[in-house]
């Protein structure tokens, strides 16, 4: 009975947030580096922090995709050190 509601949830959540806050981040990433003109040292920095997320981001939805399928081997507490990751890049 939970379960339907949890992946609901989870649905909107990646779809109506995660998503298109990632797609404005590297729209926004690619407009910055159009108005510079130039790759500075701290922008390299950013930019590979900026990928670093947005692979973490690629395989989360991968997760998402086999939890949904219920094809998932991660445990609980592998998914709760996963989601640390973000943290950490951020």
């Amino acid at each position: 009975m939970l379960l339907p509601q949890l992946e609901l949830m989870q649905a909107r959540l990646w779809n109506i947030i995660t998503v298109p806050a990632m797609w404005l981040t590297v729209g926004a990433g690619g407009l910055m580096i159009y108005q510079r003109n130039a790759l500075e040292p701290w922008l390299h920095v950013k930019l590979g922090l900026v990928g670093a997320l947005f692979i973490y981001h690629l395989i989360s939805g991968n997760i998402r995709r086999k939890q949904r399928a219920r094809g998932s081997t991660w445990s609980s507490k592998g998914l709760r050190m996963w989601y640390e990751v973000a943290t950490g890049l951020l």
